[in-house]
């Protein structure tokens, strides 16, 4: 029992650890598609860099978002979050087309 009972409690510890990075990584994803989503809505879509935290809701993330021509009628926006876990930082990307009607900008 005594050889035994280190390896299941190091397993269990594994275990609890990386369902805390997983449900980390799910709000910060979803802090992250709310955030794209306010800046599409926004029409913030102008070539720019701009970025931020998320105040109170989640105070060690932080988010870059990108802004560029995509082809004559589309324009991509891409948002980075990055945040530590464990001592290491982690990042997450997600992008998306906004249809600007023709003309680019």
């Amino acid at each position: 029992m005594a050889f035994v009972l280190p390896s299941v409690m190091a397993g269990i510890s594994l275990s609890l650890s990386a369902g805390g990075a997983a449900r980390q990584e799910s709000q910060v994803a979803a802090l992250g598609h709310a955030k794209l989503m306010e800046l599409v809505a926004n029409a913030q879509l102008q070539d720019a860099q701009s970025s931020g935290d998320f105040g109170t809701e989640w105070p060690d993330g932080r988010w870059t978002a990108q802004v560029s021509d995509f082809d004559t009628s589309l324009r991509q926006v891409e948002l980075t979050v990055r945040w530590r876990h464990a001592q290491h930082e982690r990042t997450i990307t997600m992008d998306t087309l906004v249809y600007t009607g023709g003309g680019g900008k």
